[in-house]
């Protein structure tokens, strides 16, 4: 964590350097007209490319502050970031100052954007930051407000975006623990989240986050380390290791409403998001469906800067009773007619793509699964979800008797309709029984 302590350092420092110019000047100085001292000043504090359009103010009483308008903050190396603010803010508290010590009581940057470039290994360049001061330094509020993010990528691929970003923050100290919350907008989705931390250790911080989403419905929480690693040329890579909690609510026709939570290990870096192990549990208690997984999630692939972010998710449970989860409590409709509702409903909303945001190649197996009061046996999905495209899918079932069911085709989605078509084989002797319709209709699939 030496590089954000190193950044809060210059800020406060630079401020106290600021202060040392105005005391030999009398009060009502127009630092207007002494933009090159405190430009000078603060390319000297930081290391860092300077350049302020707007107005500055610097006031001593009742307290400490400097205010900056249209600041722009480059870095001298060749991908270093980028941070340009309409306003910086800064107020140090008076009576820590004389006792040698900095209290950042405010810290306000509004409407900034910062601009970062990613490395071929998925790292970014850190600044160079002239040595800290001695200063103790602590923080009672730092905020971004209606910020932006943009990642430019290597290999010519288009520039992750992150906008309406707000960050309200403190710290006991520059080692921590810290605390905060804010929100940002991705992919048409508010996320709202909060975080604490641990103190500091060497390069990893301990922290949890709470984050929500307002689109899907999902919460997630997070626990773990964060460890911020630099390599040769100060390029710096960021990575977590810990636990994931995610847990959400689908509903479906008729005011169904089926909770799921699934929970486990999980490591995050530059290359992407992996869970060898969690556990899945879907519907109410009394209904509920138990399954392990493992979910991989590429950012990139480290032989290939132009390759494109994919994911895999696998599930296997012993048995899963569909009937139940899409029955919902009272009186119940047909399972299958919960399930062609809810996937047309999908469809018109265009929410598949909003479950899949990027090409997914998913995999379920079950011992067993209940559909329509009819069990299946050795059951096997497998899916090639891409936003845009149809979903490419091929299911293999053991029906009762010895007839066994094989399914490939591909599902089209639209946002009047959802079609299918399937090439179907049905083989063995099946006894005539209820149930028996729904397996000559699955047959008999078409376009529709």
């Amino acid at each position: 964590m030496r590089f954000f302590r190193e950044i809060l350092t210059v800020l406060a420092g630079l401020l106290v350097l600021l202060l040392g110019a105005a005391l030999a000047g009398p009060y009502f100085v127009d630092w207007n007209k002494h933009k090159p001292l405190v430009v000078g000043r603060l390319a000297q504090a930081t290391g860092a490319t300077i350049h302020v359009a707007g107005d500055i103010d610097l006031k001593l009483l009742p307290s400490p502050r400097l205010r900056l308008g249209r600041v722009t903050f480059a870095g001298q190396k060749s991908g270093s970031p980028q941070l340009e603010a309409e306003t910086l803010y800064l107020e140090l508290g008076l009576t820590a100052l004389l006792r040698g010590q900095i209290r950042l009581v405010e810290a306000i940057v509004q409407r900034p954007h910062m601009q970062v470039t990613m490395q071929a290994n998925g790292g970014f360049v850190l600044p160079d930051f002239p040595a800290a001061g001695p200063w103790q330094i602590a923080f009672e509020h730092v905020a971004f407000q209606d910020a932006r993010v943009t990642v430019l990528r290597p290999g010519g691929l288009p520039p992750l975006q992150v906008s309406g970003l707000s960050l309200d923050a403190s710290g006991q100290s520059l080692e921590g623990p810290f605390r905060g919350n804010g929100t940002f907008a991705l992919a048409g989705d508010t996320i709202t989240y909060s975080f604490n931390t641990g103190a500091a250790e060497q390069d990893s911080l301990r922290a949890k986050l709470v984050a929500r989403s307002s689109r899907l419905s999902v919460r997630g929480e997070f626990d773990g380390a964060l460890k911020l690693e630099a390599g040769a040329g100060r390029v710096a890579t960021l990575a977590f290791s810990g636990t994931a909690t995610l847990a959400g609510q689908v509903m479906l026709p008729g005011a169904i409403e089926q909770k799921w939570r699934a929970s486990g290990p999980l490591v995050m870096d530059a290359d992407g998001i992996r869970s060898e192990a969690f556990d899945l549990r879907a519907g109410e208690e009394a209904r509920t469906v138990s399954a392990t997984g493992a979910f991989e999630a590429f950012f990139r692939d480290a032989g290939d800067p132009k390759s494109t972010a994919h994911a895999t998710l696998t599930l296997a449970a012993q048995q899963i009773n569909a009937d139940a989860l899409l029955g919902g409590e009272g009186p119940r409709q047909p399972a299958m007619a919960v399930l062609a509702d809810w996937l047309q409903q999908l469809a018109a909303q265009k929410r598949l793509v909003s479950f899949f945001p990027v090409p997914v190649d998913l995999e379920i197996a079950a011992a067993a699964l209940t559909l329509g009061q009819d069990t299946l046996s050795k059951v096997s999905l497998k899916a090639k979800i891409e936003p845009g495209k149809p979903v490419s899918l091929t299911f293999a079932a053991g029906a009762p008797g010895t007839t066994s069911l094989t399914l490939n085709g591909t599902l089209e989605t639209g946002a009047a309709a959802l079609g299918a078509w399937a090439r179907t084989t049905v083989t063995g002797h099946a006894p005539r029984r209820r149930g028996e319709a729904q397996r000559a209709a699955l047959a008999r699939c078409r376009p529709c």
